[in-house]
């Protein structure tokens, strides 16, 4: 594929809106374009930029370029997202990077519990920064009285839930997610490894000391919901996270939230 081919859109674009292409079913007939075609293909691409953000663009042309940037980096993030998983396939656990072990980043501060009074609160995006679309619609939802917990969930503190057996007791988990844990034989989060009776983490970093003290992270919904359910509490609704959440100094993992049932 060279940087101009005239059929790229349709081969390797899953776009509608650009016409044309390829269904996903059939993209393994297609040939990979070469390592060096790719950077031909990025250097076009990054130069027509460079040339397209001199000029005075209008404010829809701003706000796509804008929206590619984000896309852009959702693409990133899931690049090391596999980059990770299949290094930590690897019995020899090889690192891509010694920095940036976001992992291991503590939580401090003291723990409190966000009180949310019962009342009328507004849910959606206020201001004029960037958002995706699912974000817009500003409007009123009506919460209960709730507490929110001010900190994120440790290591260690997930670790005492597996010393009291939650892997184990049925009694805590969803339906689907029991299962989960059965069929997968679940007994950690992804990227635990226990090593001459010590635990480790897997990280973009390689192979690393356990930060105990640093929020647990790689644990899917089913897990969050059963440790809430062992610690006798709950997940949050997305209603009460985005109330609660300017408040937190977040941004250092993602979060489930749940759904919270009339009684």
């Amino acid at each position: 594929m060279s940087s101009i081919h005239s059929l790229a859109s349709s081969l390797y674009s899953y776009y509608n809106s650009v016409g044309a292409r390829t269904g996903r079913e059939q993209r393994g007939a297609l040939s990979r374009p070469t390592v060096a075609e790719v950077f031909q293909y990025r250097k076009h691409v990054d130069a027509a930029m460079q040339e397209l953000l001199l000029d005075d663009l209008s404010r829809e042309m701003t706000e796509l370029i804008t929206l590619g940037l984000q896309h852009e980096q959702q693409h990133q993030e899931l690049l090391l997202s596999d980059l990770k998983y299949i290094f930590s396939c690897n019995p020899l656990f090889p690192l891509s990077s010694a920095e940036n072990v976001r992992e291991e980043i503590s939580e401090n501060g003291k723990s409190d519990w966000l009180e949310i009074t019962d009342g009328i609160y507004s849910i959606g995006l206020s201001g004029t920064g960037f958002c995706f679309d699912n974000e817009l619609g500003r409007h009123q939802v009506f919460l209960p009285d709730c507490s929110l917990a001010n900190k994120l969930i440790t290591n260690a503190e997930y670790l005492e839930f597996m010393h009291d057996g939650g892997y184990e007791n049925f009694n805590l988990w969803h339906a689907e997610g029991w299962d989960w844990v059965r069929q997968n034989q679940i007994q950690a989060p992804l990227y635990w490894y226990k090593i001459a009776d010590e635990w480790r983490q897997f990280t973009l970093a390689g192979l690393r000391e356990m930060k105990w003290a640093a929020p647990v992270c790689h644990v899917s919904f089913y897990e969050a919901a059963a440790f809430a359910e062992w610690k006798q509490m709950r997940l949050p609704t997305e209603f009460e996270w985005e109330v609660a959440a300017e408040k937190f100094a977040w941004g250092l993992r993602w979060q489930c939230t749940g759904i919270r049932l009339a009684r």
